[in-house]
């Protein structure tokens, strides 16, 4: 359990991401295995470690998803790339950071993806192979798809690869390369399931409408884990205070 957020009194704490290296980094000179970053949606990026204690706080403003992924060098390093939807007023689109595990300055900017999305909402990276994805969901449901680089000088690189719009207000975004599968959410209708793969388009399939015990509006945030072989999809039912959970490694999601 991390302190409340600086902000009080104004349902400022938003989402959550978590990495675990295999041996332990330095982050704000305390030794840790991992550490999970969580987003003050009305001031900025708060990293904590495994413990729930706070090593770095970033003021970057009105963020509120985030997520990150290995996967990219920078500089002839492997980093970390850490992603958020930043709302804030002139720089609205993702905002970028990089963890560099070997080294000890902590999580630090690098840079941004523009976007004319007016609001940012969701946001999660994807594994496609060797490529990263930065997917972006509008508060009213535009998603913009990214393939995300490093160039030659080791500044971040986007360029657009899909577009669609989801309907109505959306935010939740979870991508599960094992199974091609982009799961996004849809406030007030329900989970649906994307193909990962650009060139899918905008076809869809309904895994959970809003059904009582099962979800609920509005649905918000969405995350997999892998277990074994067995994969799951964990949504957040925000009108029953409860977390579904779909088995998704096989031909079709199954409500656990």
């Amino acid at each position: 359990e991390t302190p409340s957020v600086g902000t009080a009194g104004q349902d400022a704490a938003d989402d959550p991401a978590i990495w675990a290296g295999a041996a332990p980094v330095v982050i704000g000179g305390v030794s840790t295995r991992g550490f999970v970053a969580g987003t003050d949606k009305k001031a900025g990026l708060y990293i904590y470690g495994l413990d729930g204690a706070v090593l770095q706080f970033l003021p970057e403003g009105l963020l509120n998803n985030v997520d990150l992924t290995e996967g990219l060098a920078v500089d002839g390093r492997p980093q970390v790339v850490l992603g958020a939807s930043d709302r804030t007023p002139g720089k609205t689109g993702v905002a970028l950071y990089l963890f560099d595990p070997a080294g000890d300055a902590g999580v630090r900017p690098w840079g941004r993806i523009a976007t004319d999305v007016v609001e940012p909402y969701g946001f999660c990276f994807a594994r496609r192979g060797a490529e990263v994805h930065a997917i972006l969901v509008g508060h009213e449901g535009e998603v913009r798809q990214f393939l995300l680089t490093a160039d030659a000088a080791g500044a971040p690189h986007a360029r657009e690869v899909r577009r669609f719009d989801i309907g109505t207000i959306s935010e939740g975004c979870a991508a599960d390369e094992a199974t091609n599968a982009l799961y996004l959410a849809e406030e007030n209708v329900g989970v649906w399931r994307y193909g990962l793969d650009p060139a899918e388009g905008a076809a869809r399939v309904l895994v959970q409408g809003m059904a009582t015990d099962v979800l609920v509006a509005d649905a918000e945030g969405l995350t997999i884990i892998a277990d074994g072989a067995a994969r799951y999809l964990i949504g957040s039912s925000q009108g029953d205070s409860a977390f579904p959970v779909w088995r998704i490694d096989g031909g079709a999601p199954v409500y656990k």
